[in-house]
């Protein structure tokens, strides 16, 4: 018995032995994996960490280049302002003086750019020149659709000067929304998105581009003309510029240049090469006379936006509605001579009444009343 109870014993420890040693094991396992399992948490902490890093410098990126060009348009918004009277950038872009450009050489007869002007909340929109079967109602449609548009207050059509006129809620609505209505109407109804050729607008930036450009062109020929002179190059002789005195005659190749790239374009073209012929000529002395000329003239223009700036809100006001009731004149104020003649003759007993009001008193030579019946 004592011998069973000793195996039976040895047994248990023999069983206990082994459970130790597997738990041991286990936790020799589980201390081996644990550097694994702490290095691919790091890996995965480290890899979202990167990711939102990376996020994180492109959204300071893209906030950075947003407000860089932000600033970029507000200062040439403020300086245009200044140089030009009003400001050239109406859609807040800065394409809009790529386009203002690109609308003065083309076709007369095929312009697609539209010209907008725009100060605050109030718009100048080049609208389309109207067909020859459509009616005064469409304009009045025009109108009437931009005014149930959120944001405008009111809208009129000037078919003299070929404009809408708009007065919008300019924290509701910009200037190019409304610009992008007015083409989505006038294509609805079948329009070529071609303007006419028309006399220049007081808003217009074109002319003054154009201006500012010539005086350029001018003013770098006179600087290389100078140069010229210093520096050990032949000069062209002078008979060369009487050049342009013959193209200046030739009207075919004007009116050919003015089919393809405008008016503008033409002069821009003409000054541009009698100013290359005077620096290579080595004179200075006329394109510094044609800088001023221009010069003068880009001053005009920038009064004149200057003075339309000013003056825009008295000039263009909101035509009345056609269903409204027109207003009637006041009544004439009684005139106090014709009462006081037609009241009844008083009594010779009576005193003499008050001498009459001075708006009725007649000088002597001035002829009698004829008497009252």
């Amino acid at each position: 018995m004592a011998l069973l109870r000793r195996i039976a014993s040895a047994g248990s420890a023999a069983h206990a032995a082994g459970h130790e040693a597997a738990r041991l094991a286990a936790g020799t396992a589980a201390l081996a994996a644990l550097p694994a399992v702490v290095g691919v948490g790091l890996l995965t902490e480290s890899a979202t960490l990167t990711r939102r890093v990376a996020r994180a410098g492109v959204d300071v990126a893209t906030g950075s280049a947003h407000l860089a060009k932000t600033a970029v348009v507000q200062s040439t918004r403020a300086v245009g302002t200044l140089v030009t009277g009003a400001d050239p950038l109406p859609g807040g872009h800065l394409h809009d003086l790529l386009d203002a450009a690109k609308g003065m050489v083309e076709p007369p007869e095929a312009r697609h750019t539209r010209r907008v002007w725009a100060d605050g909340d109030r718009l100048q929109i080049e609208v389309e020149a109207p067909a020859d079967e459509e009616t005064p109602e469409a304009r009045t449609a025009l109108r009437r659709h931009l005014e149930r548009l959120e944001g405008v207050q009111w809208a009129t059509v000037n078919d003299v000067v070929g404009r809408v006129m708009v007065v919008v809620d300019a924290r509701r609505v910009t200037a190019e929304d409304v610009v992008g209505v007015v083409t989505e109407i006038e294509q609805a109804r079948g329009g070529k998105g071609v303007f006419p050729q028309r006399p220049d607008h007081p808003a217009d930036l074109e002319p003054l581009l154009a201006a500012v450009l010539a005086a350029a062109v001018d003013a770098t020929a006179v600087g290389v003309a100078a140069a010229a002179k210093v520096l050990p190059i032949p000069a062209v002789t002078r008979h060369a510029t009487l050049l342009m005195a013959l193209l200046d005659t030739q009207q075919w190749l004007k009116r050919g240049l003015e089919s393809r790239i405008g008016a503008v374009g033409t002069d821009l073209v003409f000054e541009g090469t009698g100013a290359l012929l005077h620096s290579l000529t080595q004179s200075p002395t006329i394109p510094a006379l044609n800088a001023a000329a221009a010069l003068q003239r880009a001053l005009e223009m920038r009064a004149r936006r200057q003075v339309w700036r000013r003056r825009e809100r008295e000039l263009c006001r909101p035509e009345p509605d056609d269903d409204a009731e027109p207003e009637q004149p006041p009544a004439p104020a009684p005139d106090p001579c014709r009462t006081a003649r037609s009241r009844p003759t008083a009594p010779a007993s009576t005193p003499p009444s008050s001498p009459p009001p001075s708006a009725c008193w007649r000088s002597p030579a001035a002829p009698a009343a004829p008497p009252t019946s």
